[in-house]
C-alpha cells in the first residue's frame, strides 16, 4: 500500500495476518485477485446480514456462512462459520480523510461514549474521576475533538460500538471492557486484533484498577497501536460504492479464504 503521490507520507503498515498483493495491478495479474473478482461479481447480490444469529437460521447446518455485526451474544459466535461485520459507520464525518498523523497531544487517559444504560455502575466511576472523559451526545466537532485529546477509548462490550472504527482512524486506541475472552471481532481472520486494541476485565477495582493498566502500557507499545489501528481502520470503513481495500473487500477476501472450508456430503435417496 503506497502513497499515491511522491510528497505524501507513507501510511502505517495495517496489521494484516494474512492478506496477498491486492494492489490496482493484481486485479488481473494474480490467481487472488481474479478470484476476488469473481467473487465480488457472484457474493455481491447475495449477502445475508443480521445483527445476532439467532432464530430460525441461526442452527441450519447447511447454511455455509453467516453475516453477524459486533459484537455477538455470547455462545452464538462459530468461528468457521461466522464472517463477523464491522458496524456501519454512524457519523458524518468520512472517514478516509481522518487517516492522517495526529498532531494533538492527548490530554486525557480515557474517553467513554456511553448509551446510557451499560454497566452504570462503572460508568460513574469513570464520570468522577478526571482522567476520563464521559459523554452520552456531543456535536460532531467536539466529539472528533474528543476521541483526539484522548489517549484510549473505551468501549463497553454489548454497549455502544459503533464508533471503534472512528476512534481508530483518529488515532484512539481501542479498550474493550470484557469478562470474557473475544472471538468475533470483525475480520479475525485478516487483522491482528492483539496489535490494535486491548481487552481489559475490571470488575474488581473499577476505575482505578483501569487506570493502573493503561498507565502501565509502555509509550512504544502504545505508538504501535495506535499506527496499527489508524492503518487498519481504512479495512473496516462501509463506503457507499466499494473502495479498494475497504470492509466489502475484506468480505470478499474471507470468502475466498473460506472456499474451501465447508463441503456437505452428497446424498441420494431412493
Amino acid at each position: 500500500m503506497k502513497p499515491t503521490s511522491s510528497s505524501s507520507p507513507s501510511p502505517p503498515t495495517p496489521p494484516l495476518a494474512l492478506w496477498p498483493d491486492l494492489s490496482d495491478n493484481s486485479e488481473t495479474t494474480t490467481p487472488t485477485g481474479t478470484a476476488l473478482s469473481e467473487l465480488i461479481i457472484s457474493f455481491s447480490h447475495l449477502l445475508v446480514l443480521t445483527t445476532h444469529p439467532t432464530g430460525m437460521f441461526s442452527s441450519s447446518r447447511k447454511i455455509p456462512f453467516r453475516f453477524p455485526f459486533f459484537p455477538l451474544l455470547s455462545g452464538y459466535f462459530i468461528p468457521h462459520k461466522d464472517i463477523t461485520l464491522p458496524p456501519f459507520n454512524p457519523s458524518p464525518l468520512p472517514l478516509s480523510e481522518t487517516l492522517v498523523q495526529n498532531s494533538t497531544k492527548a490530554s486525557l487517559l480515557g474517553y467513554l461514549r456511553w448509551d446510557g444504560k451499560t454497566e452504570p455502575n462503572l460508568v460513574n466511576e469513570f464520570k468522577g474521576d478526571a482522567d476520563f472523559l464521559v459523554e452520552e451526545k456531543s456535536e460532531p466537532l467536539n466529539y472528533v475533538r474528543s476521541l483526539k485529546e484522548s489517549k484510549f477509548c473505551l468501549f463497553l462490550y454489548h454497549g455502544d460500538v459503533a464508533w471503534m472504527v472512528e476512534a481508530m482512524a483518529w488515532g484512539c486506541v481501542p479498550v474493550v471492557i470484557v469478562d470474557r475472552p473475544i472471538q468475533d471481532f470483525p475480520f479475525m481472520d485478516i487483522l491482528r486484533w492483539s496489535d490494535i486494541a486491548l481487552l481489559v476485565a475490571v470488575r474488581h477495582g473499577g476505575a482505578e484498577r483501569l487506570k493502573q493498566l493503561l498507565n502501565g502500557v509502555s509509550e512504544e507499545q502504545y505508538a504501535e497501536m495506535r499506527e496499527a489501528g489508524m492503518a487498519g481502520s481504512k479495512h473496516l470503513v462501509w463506503n457507499e460504492e466499494p473502495q479498494p481495500l475497504d470492509a466489502f473487500h475484506m468480505v470478499m477476501y474471507q470468502l475466498w479464504l473460506r472456499r474451501h472450508a465447508i463441503r456437505y456430503a452428497r446424498r441420494e435417496f431412493v
